[in-house]
C-alpha cells in the first residue's frame, strides 16, 4: 500500500481571534462560564446511590481501595484521589462533587489546546465555549464519579497522539503513556482509545507506518503501555467473567440501533433520561434534537467543500437561474481527511466495541463510561463552524448552538432527576423505632441511606429475593423476620421488580400503616 498522499493540514478558517492577548482572555471567559455552570446548584441533588458507593469506597484504609474497588467491579483511581480529596475538603455533597467538577472545568482548557493542535486557535475557542455548555458534561462533571476524570484524560491522551505523529516531542510521548494508564485505571472502557488510536494508524498510514518517522516512537511507547498494564488486564478478564452472569449489569438492557441513535441524543443535551426516573416522551427533547442535526450540518461543512470549477461554453446570463444552474460544473472536494477520521475513530470504535460484546455476552453498553465519544462531536462541529467562511453566519451558526444548550440545560435544573434520598432517608429515621428493620429493595440502595443516615440502632437488609424472583426459601425468610415482633420498612427505588411482587407478599402478611413518596422512592411501614 502507498503511502497516504500528503495533504496540507489546513489551517485555514478564519481566525476570529488572532491577537493572543485577546485569545487568552475569552478562553478565560469561557473557562469561567463553564465552572460556573458546573458549579450551579451543585449540592441540590441527594447523592445516588453510585455517588453514596463511590464515598465508601473511599472511606476506608487508603491501602485497601485497591482491592475492595476491584471486588465490586471498580477501577481504583478515582477512589484514590476521592479518598484524599474528602480528607482535604470534607465529606459533604458539594465538596466531594468538586472533584469531578476540577475534572471537568479542566476538559474545556485541554479540549481548547486539542482544537488548536488539530486546526487553529478559533477552532479550539469554539469548541471549548461548545463544551462549556454542553450538557451532558455539566451532568457528569456534577456526579461524584470517575467520568469526568475519564473525559479529561481522553483529551490528554488524543492531544499527546496527534503530536506524536508530527512532532518528535519527548513530552508528547511521556502524556501518552501517563494518560492512557490513568484511563484504564479510570475505567476499563479507557483502555478502547488507546484501540481507537491504533484503528486510526491502521486505516490511515497502512503499510506506510513502517516507513513513517514516528514508526519506532510509536512502538516503544505501545510496548511499554502492554508491559506497564499487562497484570490489569487480568483484572479486567475476571471482571468481565463476573459481569457474564448478570449481577452488577443487569439493568443494562441488549443494545439495539435506536438505543445508539438515543445515546446521541443524550449527548446533544438529553439527559433528563438518565437513570429511568425521567422518560423520554416526559420532556421537550426538541433543542436536543436540533443540535443533532446542527453539529451533523456543520461538521460535514468542516469535511466537504462544494465549489464551482468553471461554465460550459454559450451560458447565457439572461437564461433562467436553474438553466444558468444546469450549466456549471461541480468539484466536490474532502478538506483535512486525516482529522475527521481519527474523529470517527475516537467516537465510533468505543461504541462499536461493547455494542458487539452486548450481542453476544454481557450487556455492557451504556452511554456514561462512553461519555468521551462525545468529544469527537463537539471538536467535529467546532471545525465544520470555524470553516464557514462567512461571519455572520458563523456566528449565527454559534448563537443557535448555544441557546439550545441553553434550553436543555434550563430543563436540566428545573427538573428533579435523582432519587430523594436525603428526604426520604430523614422521614424514616424520625418515624422509626428503635431495632427496625429496614428492608431495600435493590441491594445498593443503602448506600445513599447510609450518607444521609444519622442512626445505627436500625436493622438494613436487602429484600431477599432470589436472583429478583420471590421463591417459597425467600417467602420463608421474610415471614421469620416478621414474627420477630419488629417493625419493618420496605424501600422501593429503581426496581427490579417490577410488577412489585415483594411489597404485595409483604401487604398479605402485614398492612402497611405508613405509605409515603417521595421523588425515585416508594416508602412502606409495616407495624409489628
Amino acid at each position: 500500500m502507498a503511502a497516504p498522499p500528503v495533504q496540507p493540514e489546513s489551517n485555514a478558517g478564519s481566525s476570529i481571534f488572532s491577537n493572543r492577548a485577546i485569545e487568552i482572555s475569552i478562553l478565560v471567559f469561557i473557562i469561567l462560564m463553564g465552572g460556573l455552570l458546573r458549579l450551579y446548584h451543585l449540592g441540590q441533588k441527594s447523592f445516588s446511590p453510585d455517588e453514596a458507593a463511590a464515598f465508601w469506597l473511599a472511606s476506608g484504609n487508603f491501602l485497601t481501595i485497591p482491592s475492595l474497588a476491584i471486588s465490586n467491579n471498580q477501577n481504583p483511581l478515582f477512589y484514590f484521589l476521592l479518598s484524599l480529596w474528602q480528607h482535604a475538603f470534607g465529606r459533604s455533597e458539594e465538596a466531594l462533587r468538586c472533584l469531578p467538577v476540577l475534572f471537568g472545568i479542566a476538559s474545556i482548557a485541554a479540549i481548547y489546546l486539542m482544537g488548536k493542535r488539530m486546526m487553529n486557535a478559533s477552532t479550539g475557542l469554539i469548541a471549548s465555549l461548545l463544551l462549556s455548555v454542553a450538557l451532558y458534561h455539566i451532568h457528569i462533571s456534577q456526579e461524584c464519579r470517575t467520568y469526568s476524570l475519564l473525559t479529561f484524560f481522553c483529551l490528554i491522551s488524543m492531544y499527546s497522539f496527534w503530536g506524536i505523529q508530527k512532532e518528535s516531542i519527548a513530552l508528547d510521548s511521556w502524556l501518552y503513556i501517563i494518560s492512557s494508564i490513568i484511563l484504564v485505571l479510570a475505567h476499563n472502557f479507557g483502555a478502547m482509545i488507546p484501540v481507537a488510536q491504533n484503528c486510526f494508524i491502521l486505516i490511515y498510514w497502512g503499510r506506510s507506518f513502517w516507513s513513517s518517522p514516528f514508526r519506532n516512537r510509536w512502538l516503544w511507547i505501545q510496548a511499554s503501555l502492554i508491559l506497564l498494564l499487562g497484570l490489569w488486564g487480568v483484572v479486567i478478564v475476571k471482571q468481565f467473567s463476573a459481569f457474564e452472569g448478570g449481577g452488577f449489569l443487569d439493568w443494562i438492557s441488549l443494545p439495539t440501533i435506536s438505543t445508539v441513535l438515543m445515546i446521541f441524543l443524550q449527548y446533544c443535551g438529553a439527559t433528563t433520561i438518565c437513570n429511568g426516573l425521567a422518560s423520554l416522551d416526559q420532556r421537550d427533547n426538541t433543542p436536543a434534537l436540533l443540535m443533532v442535526f446542527m453539529i451533523v450540518f456543520t461538521g460535514l461543512c468542516g469535511l466537504i467543500t462544494v465549489k464551482r470549477s468553471h461554465a460550459t461554453e454559450g451560458q447565457d446570463e439572461k437564461k433562467p437561474l436553474l438553466t444558468i444552474l444546469e450549466n456549471q460544473s461541480w468539484e466536490l472536494r474532502f478538506k483535512n481527511v486525516k482529522i475527521h477520521l481519527l474523529l470517527f475513530c475516537w467516537m465510533a470504535v468505543p461504541m462499536l466495541i461493547p455494542f458487539l460484546v452486548s450481542q453476544v455476552s454481557a450487556h455492557i453498553f451504556c452511554p456514561k463510561p462512553l461519555s468521551f465519544c462525545s468529544l469527537s462531536l463537539i471538536l467535529w462541529a467546532a471545525i465544520g463552524i470555524d470553516r464557514i467562511q462567512r461571519e455572520i453566519i458563523k456566528v449565527s451558526v454559534l448563537g443557535i448552538l448555544l441557546i439550545l444548550s441553553w434550553g436543555c440545560i434550563d430543563q436540566f435544573f428545573s427538573a428533579q432527576t435523582e432519587c430523594e434520598w436525603r428526604d426520604a432517608t430523614a422521614f424514616i429515621e424520625s418515624k422509626a423505632s428503635q431495632n427496625d428493620l429496614i428492608y431495600f429493595d435493590i441491594l445498593y440502595g443503602h448506600y445513599s441511606y447510609d450518607y444521609y443516615s444519622k442512626r445505627n440502632d436500625l436493622e438494613m437488609k436487602p429484600f431477599p429475593f432470589q436472583n429478583y424472583e420471590l421463591t417459597q426459601e425467600c417467602a420463608r425468610q421474610i415471614s421469620s423476620e416478621c414474627r420477630q415482633k419488629k417493625g419493618i420498612w420496605l424501600v422501593i427505588s429503581n426496581s427490579f421488580d417490577e410488577k412489585r411482587y415483594g411489597l404485595t407478599f409483604m401487604k398479605n402478611i402485614r398492612r402497611p400503616t405508613i405509605e409515603e413518596h417521595f421523588f425515585g422512592i416508594d416508602l412502606y411501614f409495616f407495624p409489628p
